[in-house]
């Protein structure tokens, strides 16, 4: 469940610190496009390279766009927006709590809120995974963390897809 007034409080706590982080990584990026490269998911795609045998005018493996990272993005953030739509309360998290005090005549009230619990925390549990498993969400906190660290954007930054991938250049894993 996400109850509005905790989520106006952490936002009101976290909002200023994500602005200070953005603006630094505004101020110290190495090009001044590298930020929006974040956003567009610029990257390094070898195949391309394949492409131009024969050609005259040799295509740039340097490239934007969802590309492999993204693929499925679009169905984890509608997955996840839709989560949010449908477990938002407008109702203060200290009244909810309220609805849990047991009387005999609530018992069907507290089975139904228990059973709506029960569905959201399995649903939190899944856009935890969708968020930390997706690759280009993973990419895009490692190249804002290098921006605010004042080195250039990775057009190479590829995380691995099994272990014994050779070609990666991060893992999901700190310990490797």
């Amino acid at each position: 469940m996400i109850f509005k007034d905790k989520l106006e409080e952490i936002s009101s706590k976290t909002s200023q610190e994500f602005k200070k982080m953005v603006n630094s990584a505004w101020l110290n990026q190495t090009f001044y496009s590298d930020l929006l490269l974040i956003h567009i998911n610029g990257f390094h795609e070898l195949d391309i390279l394949k492409w131009n045998n024969g050609k005259s005018n040799q295509l740039n493996p340097h490239v934007i766009g969802p590309g492999q990272e993204g693929h499925s993005e679009i169905t984890h953030y509608e997955f996840i927006n839709k989560y949010r739509q449908s477990f938002l309360l407008d109702t203060p998290y200290n009244e909810y709590l309220k609805e849990f005090e047991w009387a005999p005549e609530k018992q069907k009230r507290i089975d139904t809120l228990l059973d709506i619990e029960e569905t959201s925390i399995q649903l939190e549990m899944l856009v935890y995974l969708k968020i930390w498993e997706a690759d280009l969400i993973i990419k895009r906190l490692y190249q804002l963390v290098r921006l605010i660290n004042k080195e250039p954007y990775d057009w190479y930054f590829k995380i691995s897809e099994f272990s014994r991938d050779n070609t990666a250049t991060g893992t999901r894993s700190r310990n490797h």
